[in-house]
């Protein structure tokens, strides 16, 4: 009996090759390993010494940059600055998808967390 069902399970393997029949798998979400965005980032354990910042990530085109905004809205408000990627700030407060921030010059705004990423640890 067992042989006959390694023999079927087999002999399906090699017809899914053969045909190239697509399968869909489903895998879970492992950290380091496969797509997790839909999960929060979590930072790595602090070093011994220095700060915790938030970062702005790999921007692209049509902006290489993120901006820095007035209110938490692309349509309101107006842009305080434009922040390259790399540049480090403290989160304050979390509305939806924006960030109120504060850059380490003290400067405070809202962006988008769409491109933010955490954390870098900065002696001081």
């Amino acid at each position: 009996m067992w042989t006959a069902t390694v023999a079927r399970v087999v002999g399906l393997v090699a017809l899914v090759t053969c045909l190239q029949i697509p399968v869909q798998v489903r895998s879970a979400c492992y950290p380091g390993l496969g797509d997790c965005s839909n999960k929060p980032e979590q930072p790595p354990p602090p070093p011994a010494e220095g700060t915790q910042y938030y970062y702005v990530g790999p921007v692209f085109p049509p902006d290489p940059w993120l901006a820095l905004r007035s209110e938490p809205s692309s349509t309101s408000g107006y842009q305080i600055m434009k922040m390259p990627e790399g540049t480090l700030f403290r989160r304050l407060e979390v509305r939806g998808q924006w960030y109120k921030l504060q850059l380490r010059d003290g400067q405070i705004g809202w962006a988008h967390s769409g491109w933010i990423k955490c954390c870098r640890y900065v002696k001081d």
